[in-house]
């Protein structure tokens, strides 16, 4: 096992075809050896704008079949005022090996597919009505799920370690107005220190689960991102509130017979 190869250049040595392909390789290994372990999906970038009718999709990294992928610039697309839920999707190719270059490309596309494909990694979804702007200017958590004219989150396919994640900004608006409440515990305080830790990367899906759990006393593992986004809004709701969820928890009544 190589640990450490890469070609020396010095005046006077010839350029070999093995020290290029060990400079590539290194390249390539460092990249993905940070994300060995996560899974498919978006692990940084891809913001999403909206502007004068124009949906725009920034650059980032993706994680694709094992291999990542290092999208460059932006790609924008025309935002259609079709009264329908529309998915805004990376549709990934093979891998194409030339003469020169080993390529795999990746389209955006917009569709009203609900089956998503095997090559598709969503990046949001949005339901314009006619005559209608789609915003992306969220004023709250709950406001995230709006279903008319806002883009929407929730179901984004992000890469997280081991198992997918959930799109960052979720978490961070959960954190924001977390962050104000004065009723905040010390296991709140622990889960708004690992959001921020994560610096636009998705949070460890089982943390989520078990702060859910804890906080709401429902199942320990398999949410959706929805019931995820659900859970937030609710720990939210009872900050506010002051009303612990644990107390909305009725036990059965039971009589009592002398």
């Amino acid at each position: 096992m190589t640990g450490y190869k890469i070609p020396i250049f010095k005046r006077g040595s010839i350029l070999t075809q093995e020290m290029l392909e060990a400079m590539k390789q290194y390249m390539v290994d460092v990249t993905a050896a940070g994300f060995l372990e996560y899974s498919d999906g978006i692990i940084c970038g891809l913001k999403t704008e909206v502007s004068d009718g124009i949906l725009t999709i920034g650059g980032g990294l993706v994680k694709y079949n094992d291999t990542i992928l290092v999208l460059d610039g932006s790609e924008s697309v025309p935002i259609l005022e079709k009264n329908e839920l529309q998915f805004v999707k990376l549709s990934i190719t093979d891998k194409e090996i030339g003469t020169d270059f080993e390529c795999v490309n990746v389209h955006l596309i917009i569709d009203s597919d609900t089956e998503k494909k095997n090559n598709e990694i969503e990046i949001c979804r949005m339901q314009v009505q006619n005559g209608a702007r789609l915003r992306n200017d969220y004023r709250s958590l709950e406001d995230m799920g709006t279903a008319y004219d806002t883009l929407q989150l929730i179901h984004a396919d992000y890469a997280g370690y081991k198992e997918p994640g959930i799109h960052p900004q979720i978490l961070e608006q959960f954190a924001k107005e977390l962050r104000e409440s004065s009723r905040k515990g010390p296991e709140d305080i622990c889960f708004l220190q690992q959001i921020y830790g994560m610096q636009g990367r998705s949070l460890n899906r089982g943390l989520i689960e078990f702060y859910l759990s804890e906080k709401r006393k429902g199942k320990a593992s398999g949410y959706t991102n929805e019931e995820i986004y659900k859970g937030l809004c609710s720990i939210l709701r009872q900050q506010k509130n002051g009303v612990p969820e644990r107390s909305q928890i009725r036990e059965p009544r039971r009589m009592i017979v002398d």
